[in-house]
């Protein structure tokens, strides 16, 4: 647990992770951002670490008060609402005691003396007078998916073709998933170089096929359906440019620290792994991450917004 505590503080503050000094005792914040990570997607509080990422370690009188104090808080409705049962953990990291907790993300929306956080990059914020942005989280947490308003019958045990017309004319593709995948994959494949690399297992591969596939798999599974815009993949001669409505979490740039898998549409997501298309959640973009790198030696760039742009 060590090892791993010490890569998160190296990581800083993001999305999942707080870093809190405690000098005098439990800090009153903490309860904001222990909201905000139920409300949200989870993460870790730490402790006794500075905002510069330094371990600056708490007073040992004031351990066990602290302690104390969060779980009392923790289980007392008038701060957290619905109550939670949770404990700081000790450990010692640079001959320095630190306090850390990892809260799970609940199924339930919870409340700081009466206010809804959300946590997102940036910090903790207060969105009690968003009704939208509260309906929606609910909606997500009780797995109310936008494919089951507009698909409520759909299932990977039946059969899921269901041809359309084609309209070739600018490649607007409507027919069936899995005829969609084919014809996507071809053309993008058509109008862009194909390169081989080596992995680092000394392996032949093609980065461009290797992302070409991934990129089609999130256009397809993750799009947000209930939005009226059109997904839409755009060549130009030195960059491929991806557009999917979207359902957004993070509201900004997506990395590896700040990404957290989450499956928007999970009945289709799960198609396309029964039928071998898809691995699992979030595998695609660590392989278009890698994949990038191999085929022009630049990382993508994904903007996690109303519109998906990557």
């Amino acid at each position: 647990m060590e090892e791993n505590i010490k890569n998160i503080i190296l990581l800083g503050e993001n999305v999942n992770t707080e870093l809190k000094e405690a000098n005098n005792g439990l800090p009153k914040s903490i309860f904001e951002t222990v909201c905000s990570f139920l409300n949200t997607t989870g993460g870790y509080i730490i402790l006794g670490v500075n905002d510069k990422k330094e371990i600056v370690g708490i007073k040992e009188e004031l351990i066990e008060k602290i302690k104390k104090d969060f779980t009392t808080q923790c289980n007392n409705k008038e701060i957290i609402n619905p109550t939670i049962l949770s404990e700081l953990h000790e450990i010692k990291i640079k001959g320095k005691i630190l306090l850390y907790t990892h809260i799970e993300e609940s199924n339930e929306i919870h409340k700081y003396k009466g206010k809804v956080f959300i946590r997102n990059y940036e910090g903790d914020f207060d969105i009690s007078d968003n009704i939208p942005l509260i309906a929606s989280i609910h909606n997500k947490k009780r797995k109310i998916f936008d494919e089951d308003t507009i698909y409520p019958y759909i299932s990977v045990d039946e059969d899921l073709r269901h041809d359309l017309d084609r309209y070739d004319d600018r490649d607007f593709v409507e027919t069936n998933l899995i005829d969609m995948y084919d014809r996507l994959i071809d053309f993008i494949a058509k109008y862009t170089m194909d390169r081989f690399a080596i992995d680092e297992n000394a392996m032949r591969v093609s980065p461009r096929n290797i992302m070409v596939r991934e990129i089609v798999l999130n256009t397809l599974m993750h799009r947000d359906i209930t939005d009226g815009h059109t997904s839409r993949v755009i060549i130009y001669k030195d960059k491929l440019i991806c557009e999917n409505p979207n359902s957004f979490r993070t509201n900004g740039l997506l990395t590896i620290k700040n990404y957290t898998p989450f499956a928007k549409n999970p009945t289709l997501a799960k198609f396309f792994r029964e039928i071998g298309y898809a691995d699992e959640l979030g595998s695609g973009f660590i392989k278009i991450t890698k994949n990038s790198y191999l085929y022009s030696g630049k990382p993508p760039v994904f903007e996690d917004k109303e519109m998906f742009h990557y």
